[in-house]
């Protein structure tokens, strides 16, 4: 492919790097319907079947479980929210870098470097989709939004895959946040960490499995 190919069809497209500023500007939002897992498939390849395999050896159940939140709600929200990123490549892209965002945070990892944990996932994350035979630019958008995931700011751009993985990582972390006015409705299961046991929205108890629905809606009002 060109390399305007690529940087379309792996997720390069540079989108505005404030949350607020990249919301606002979204193009031909659709409208909102509820959503279950089984309305987003997971890519089918063997990249991506290898790549889940490392995942899930690789990362702690919560981390992988957390990672794979980011794929579902990432996707909801580019559905709804950025319909013409869609793509078969640039889904198989964001998941991988959802599934990969946090490899570094792993005890062998964060232990074998002393660079941040997102700049060392870039480079394992560089060196596992080029062992698994991922194209070149897709591994590098992959490495690029697993080094920016947290690089939150007011000023410039990131790209495609990097904002939406942002949008999604947050979410998953605080579930509402109406700052990045990001909104959304979640499985819970009784995890019995409350002394009576109530319903909560921990990593550690909620699977990727139990996401019962995904919306997300920009309101200029904040209400």
């Amino acid at each position: 492919m060109t390399r305007d190919e690529d940087i379309r069809a792996y997720g390069f497209t540079a989108l505005p790097r404030p949350m607020a500023t990249l919301l606002a500007a979204r193009k031909d939002p659709q409208p909102l319907t509820s959503l279950t897992i089984s309305d987003v498939p997971l890519p089918s390849s063997p990249l991506v079947t290898a790549v889940l395999a490392y995942a899930k050896h690789e990362l702690p159940i919560e981390t992988f479980n957390h990672s794979m939140r980011v794929f579902y709600y990432g996707l909801a929200i580019a559905r709804f929210g950025f319909p013409d990123l869609l793509s078969e490549s640039w889904t198989t892209t964001y998941l991988l870098t959802s599934l990969l965002h946090d490899i570094g945070t792993t005890d062998t990892n964060i232990s074998a470097t002393l660079l941040s944990f997102e700049f060392y996932s870039g480079l394992l994350v560089l060196d596992v989709l080029k062992k698994e035979g991922a194209p070149k630019a897709m591994a590098e958008s992959v490495a690029e939004a697993v080094i920016r995931h947290q690089d939150l700011g007011e000023t410039g751009t990131i790209t495609s895959i990097g904002a939406v993985v942002q949008l999604a990582t947050i979410f998953g972390e605080a579930r509402t946040n109406s700052v990045y006015l990001v909104r959304g409705e979640w499985g819970r299961q009784k995890c019995g960490v409350g002394a009576s046991g109530d319903d909560c929205e921990c990593h550690q108890c909620i699977s990727a499995d139990e996401v019962v629905k995904v919306l997300c809606a920009y309101d200029p009002e904040g209400a």
